[in-house]
């Protein structure tokens, strides 16, 4: 089937995917293949039963993999990456949601054995079942230089670039406290502690590339770390924030410098700012503005997750703003009345195509009575 260009195979429990002879390839079979849908069929080796099998194919684009138990347990080594035309040299979207993904090895083999990848699909695999949605998009997306779409939703320039910059802080903190910890080792120790660093950097492949792109995010923590020869893991651990009312109750209020953990959650944060401004929990909304940086503010909307998820830096500054009740109340009655409209509109409309089957029909049935009488 030279010509064939998209293959549907979902549903069935196919035991073998290779050629049945030794020098036979996909290739040669399917040279037009664009779409391939191997969903639920009990695959169980990304290696074997996909990567051997397909990789050749030459104007492969679209891969759907889910509904399937692949595991992927491959090391990812930076220096002996070997991309090759012959490896998915087309495939921009690849869906392998409800498999048994575990490593985060996966995602970075995906950045750089195929760079060509704009679109993932990655939902209920163990690797992100115990990570809120918002964290584990946003490592996807850092671990992804050319990822477009997440999950069938698509990535702004400005969500980009917050997740890089929140992988970023996150990564650079972990190896703070790794620097930090028994300062006073012996050399032995010490040497120990590089090894476990250069461990911890050869998981992160795109973190030497993303802190050179977002140098500014880094300088809080290069801050803290020049001045940390002194300090305990616990002061290490907590940052200096400066809390700004901009809520019409309370915005002439000056703003507040408090030192906090990055352990702290965001609603014990708005309960704080409550305590300060004057602003009920219910109503507030925090949005992180990072002095120096021309990005808009990025919104804490998980009152769960902590200051250190958001990579909440010192000399970071807190906003505090308050819904508007009014405003709120407004739109969803805006909201409501456009429905009501869209209702009645596909009402109305539905009702003229009945009108017109019934119209046709009472034609019919006039024209069939008439040529019975004749």
């Amino acid at each position: 089937m030279p010509n064939l260009q998209e293959l549907c195979l979902a549903n069935n429990q196919i035991s073998n995917l290779h050629p049945t002879k030794e020098k036979e390839d996909y290739a040669d079979f399917f040279p037009e293949l664009t779409l391939l849908d191997l969903s639920g069929c009990k695959l169980t080796s990304w290696e074997n039963e996909i990567s051997q099998a397909f990789q050749k194919l030459p104007r492969l684009k679209t891969l759907i993999l889910d509904h399937n138990d692949i595991p992927f347990s491959t090391t990812i080594d930076t220096n002996d990456i070997n991309i090759t035309d012959s490896f998915f040299s087309k495939l921009e979207v690849l869906q392998i949601a409800s498999n048994a993904i575990s490593e985060w090895s996966f995602i970075d083999f995906l950045n750089m054995k195929i760079p060509t990848l704009k679109s993932l699909r990655f939902r209920n695999n163990p690797l992100t079942q115990n990570m809120g949605s918002r964290e584990s998009r946003a490592i996807i997306i850092a671990r992804l230089e050319h990822l477009n779409y997440l999950n069938a939703s698509p990535i702004s320039e400005k969500e980009r670039v917050e997740s890089e910059r929140m992988y970023v802080r996150n990564i650079a903190r972990e190896l703070l406290l790794l620097s930090n910890s028994n300062t006073n080792d012996s050399d032995c120790n010490k040497d120990s502690k590089e090894e476990e660093k250069k461990t911890y950097l050869k998981n992160h492949p795109r973190f030497g590339t993303l802190v050179k792109k977002h140098s500014e995010a880094m300088s809080g923590i290069q801050s803290s770390n020049s001045n940390s020869s002194s300090s305990t893991n616990l002061s290490s651990d907590a940052v200096n924030i400066t809390l700004r009312s901009m809520a019409s109750s309370s915005c002439t209020i000056p703003p507040i410098t408090k030192r906090l953990p990055s352990s702290l959650k965001i609603n014990r944060l708005k309960s704080l700012c409550q305590r300060l401004f004057q602003v009920e929990v219910e109503l507030q909304t925090l949005h992180l503005h990072q002095k120096g940086e021309a990005s808009l503010p990025m919104e804490l909307e998980d009152d769960e997750n902590t200051l250190g998820y958001y990579g909440v830096t010192d000399n970071s500054e807190i906003l505090v703003n308050e819904i508007d009740v009014d405003f709120e109340r407004k739109q969803k009655e805006k909201e409501r009345q456009e429905f009501e409209k869209r209702f009645r509109e596909q009402g109305e409309s539905g009702n003229l195509i009945k009108g017109i089957q019934e119209r046709d029909r009472m034609a019919y049935a006039t024209a069939a009575a008439a040529g019975t009488k004749s």
